[in-house]
C-alpha cells in the first residue's frame, strides 16, 4: 500500500512472507522508475496474516514492514522482496505513487 504523508513522501506498509523458510527476516526493496529509493527488513507480527496462514510461532515473528520514501506523482513504484538466505525472490506489480 502506498500513501502520501503530510511531508510529500510516500508510505509503504504491508507484509512478506516466505512460507518455505524459516522465519528469517527477508528484505524489502522499493525502486522508483528503477532507483532505489527504501531498503527495509520485515520485523514484527501481524495477527491477519497468522491467522490467514495459520503460522506457527517461529514463521509469524517477521512478516510486517512499513517504510517512507520519495516519489514524484505518477513515477512508477516497483516492490522487490528477497530472502538473504537463499536469493529467492518476489516481485510485485509495479503501481504508480499517488
Amino acid at each position: 500500500m502506498y500513501e502520501r504523508e503530510p511531508d510529500k513522501s510516500i508510505r509503504i506498509a504491508g507484509w512478506a512472507l516466505d512460507r518455505g523458510g524459516d522465519g528469517s527476516p527477508l528484505t524489502v526493496s522499493v525502486y522508483v522508475d528503477g532507483k532505489p529509493r527504501l531498503t527495509v527488513n520485515t520485523a514484527g507480527p501481524r495477527d491477519d496474516v497468522t491467522r490467514t496462514f495459520n503460522l506457527p510461532k517461529y514463521m509469524a515473528k517477521n512478516v510486517a514492514f512499513s517504510g517512507t520514501f520519495n516519489c514524484e506523482t505518477s513515477a512508477l513504484g516497483m516492490v522487490l522482496v528477497v530472502d538473504p538466505v537463499d536469493g529467492r525472490y518476489s516481485k510485485l506489480d509495479p503501481q504508480r505513487c499517488p
